[in-house]
């Protein structure tokens, strides 16, 4: 009779560092040992993996099988981990795999180091964004196209409204919404709720201060944004932010990007988003379940965003803009001597501040 072959446990430690390799957790699981499997079921082993790569903005696993020794029916093979991250560059460990022999089969005996050799003992990955400001958009003398700003939220509070008529002038008056669409957005909501009505610039809150203060029931939340000065200068060329489209998450998130951020979505703030918006730093430290801190594993600085100058000239360009007014067309002025775009003008036009208000 032919000698049967004797198992490998490289060959299961080598299956096993593929198919994390590969994100299947279902065949990782398959190679556990009995005692591992009865601590975790397969689910949750899924789970740590995957939230453990996505809070360490893993992109991709890379693993070599290095030695391995045998120890009777006991195991150590030793392998090089590399983790590529979005933020913090490619993280480089050496560790050890246990592995146990149960009927002539090698099992991987597992804990979480095996994810990263600090998570044992049930630590977690943390990661602290470091988001840049977003530079700002300007004209060929320097004045603000698109700026990060305070955008005022106003708003009301239904239960406190004493005089409706009051309310809905006032709002009306400094947010350019009719009556019926302002009692629109509070009618149904509870008394004590704070309703967002609009967003306004900064200097029109100001101007109007004193009225907006005086009447009960209007509200007024300060936040910091973008916010493109003058009702919006050429804003078919700027273009506007909004929050990361879904269909592009993935893309935004092979950047470093979390999720919550305002990205250019039209016009000059999506062709140069890496350019304003700079790029990503972050700190990935390991913590225990209580949150505390255990190590510090990598961290990369933010880049600073950079500005973007225009040959507009953003008093002309408003002037063209009226000019056109609100008919259908579009106006082009060169530099005769340089074709330099002085301004450009589109018709109808747009205000991009009311992409950025309240939904």
């Amino acid at each position: 009779s032919q000698p049967t072959s004797q198992p490998s446990p490289d060959a299961t430690a080598a299956a096993y560092l593929s198919a994390w390799e590969a994100g299947d957790y279902a065949t990782m699981y398959a190679r556990l040992s009995p005692a591992s499997r009865a601590a975790i079921d397969a689910e949750s082993f899924a789970r740590r993996y995957q939230n453990a790569l996505a809070t360490a903005t893993v992109l991709t696993v890379t693993t070599r099988l290095q030695s391995a020794l045998r120890e009777g029916d006991r195991a150590y093979v030793s392998f090089q981990l590399a983790l590529d991250t979005a933020l913090v560059g490619t993280l480089i460990t050496d560790t050890v795999m246990s592995l146990s022999l149960h009927e002539q089969q090698w099992w991987v005996d597992w804990d979480e180091g095996l994810i990263w050799p600090q998570l044992a003992g049930g630590h977690y990955f943390r990661m602290e964004y470091i988001i840049p400001v977003r530079a700002n958009i300007y004209d060929r003398a320097g004045l603000g196209l698109a700026t990060e700003g305070t955008i005022v939220t106003v708003g009301v509070i239904p239960g406190q409204i004493e005089d409706e008529n009051a309310v809905l002038a006032a709002l009306a008056l400094v947010t350019g919404l009719s009556p019926d669409e302002i009692r629109g957005r509070y009618a149904v909501a509870p008394a004590d709720w704070k309703v967002p009505i609009a967003d306004i610039p900064a200097e029109v809150s100001v101007d109007h201060n004193d009225l907006l203060t005086s009447i009960p029931g209007i509200y007024r939340d300060e936040k910091e944004g973008r916010t493109y000065p003058h009702g919006g200068v050429a804003p078919h060329v700027v273009g506007w932010v909004a929050p990361v489209p879904a269909e592009e998450w993935e893309a935004y998130r092979a950047r470093g990007y979390r999720g919550d951020e305002w990205v250019g979505v039209s016009g000059l703030e999506a062709w140069g988003e890496e350019i304003l918006a700079g790029r990503h730093g972050g700190v990935l430290t390991v913590v225990t379940p209580a949150g505390d801190r255990v190590a510090t594993v990598a961290e990369r600085p933010a880049v600073p965003g950079r500005a973007i100058y225009t040959t507009f000239d953003r008093d002309f360009q408003e002037q063209v803009q009226q000019i056109l007014g609100g008919r259908r067309g579009a106006i082009v002025v060169l530099d005769v001597h340089t074709g330099a775009v002085l301004a450009l003008a589109s018709g109808p036009g747009f205000d991009p501040n009311v992409f950025v208000g309240p939904a």
